[in-house]
C-alpha cells in the first residue's frame, strides 16, 4: 500500500491518495474509488473497472465453465511473539465491519483467477491488499472476519500481499487506528495460465501453524 505519513494522516491505507468523505455516512475513503465501501453511494461505475465489483460473481460464473484450475496453497507460520501491540486511545469515529470478501477492486484486465483467504476463530479481522510489482498500482482489496473465508477472482499477475489487523474497524483511512498490525508477505504470489490453459491460483489459510510456509513480515506503517 505504500502508506505515506503526513501530520494528519493518523493510520492510513495510502495518505498518497486524494480522499474525500461520504455525504451519507460520513466515511473517508480514495477519490479514485467508485463510491463508498459501506453506504455504497456516489457513482455507479469508474473509468478503470467498469462495473468490475457487481459483476464478479457474474464472471466467475462463467470463467469458471471457460478455463481449468489449479490451485497452489499456503499456510501461515507461526506467528512470533515479538508483533508490537499497543492500547493508545482514539477518536476517529468507528465504522461498520465489512463483510468478509471483496472491499474494492480498480483492474483493467479480467479477473480469471482464484484468491481463497482463510482466517481462523481466534485471528483479528484482516484488512487484506494485493499489489501490482510491475507499477505497485493496488489492484484488490479484501475483508476477511476471524473464522471465514474470502473468496475472488482477481487478474493474471504478481503480487505482492499486505495485511492490515486489528480489532476496531475505523475504516480504510485509518484501519484499526493505533493497534492496527501492518505485515507484508514475505513472498511473491504468481496468478498465471499455465502451458496447459489452466489458471493457477491461491488459497492461503492464515491459522498459524508450526510447519507453515507462509511467513508474515510486520512492518511499520511508513512501510506499508
Amino acid at each position: 500500500m505504500g502508506a505515506v505519513e503526513t501530520p494528519e494522516s493518523g493510520n492510513g491505507i495510502n495518505n498518497s491518495k486524494d480522499w474525500v468523505t461520504c455525504r451519507k455516512c460520513g466515511l473517508e475513503y480514495p477519490k479514485s474509488w467508485s463510491r463508498c465501501s459501506v453506504c455504497r453511494t456516489g457513482s455507479s461505475v469508474t473509468k478503470r473497472h467498469g462495473g468490475l465489483i457487481a459483476g464478479v460473481a457474474v464472471a466467475a460464473f462463467f470463467i469458471i465453465g471457460t478455463y481449468g484450475y489449479s490451485q497452489m496453497k499456503d499456510n501461515l507460520a507461526a506467528i512470533p511473539d515479538t508483533w508490537s501491540k499497543t492500547t493508545e486511545s482514539y477518536s476517529k469515529p468507528t465504522v461498520a465491519v465489512p463483510q468478509t470478501g471483496l472491499f474494492e477492486a480498480d483492474v483493467e484486465d479480467d479477473c480469471i483467477a482464484q484468491f481463497n483467504v482463510t482466517s481462523y476463530d481466534e485471528s483479528a479481522p484482516c484488512f487484506i491488499e494485493l499489489i501490482d510489482i510491475s507499477n505497485e498500482d493496488n489492484v484488490v482489496t479484501l475483508f476477511v472476519n476471524p473464522g471465514e473465508t474470502a473468496r475472488i477472482m482477481v487478474p493474471l499477475g504478481s503480487y505482492k500481499m499486505i495485511c492490515a489487523s486489528g480489532e476496531i474497524w475505523y475504516g480504510p483511512r485509518y484501519l484499526f487506528g493505533p493497534d492496527t498490525t501492518y505485515t507484508k508477505a514475505s513472498k511473491i504470489y504468481e496468478f498465471e495460465k499455465e502451458a496447459s490453459g489452466k489458471i493457477e491460483g491461491w488459497s492461503i489459510d492464515m491459522t498459524p501453524q508450526e510447519e507453515g510456509n507462509l511467513h508474515m513480515d510486520e512492518v511499520s506503517k511508513g512501510q506499508w
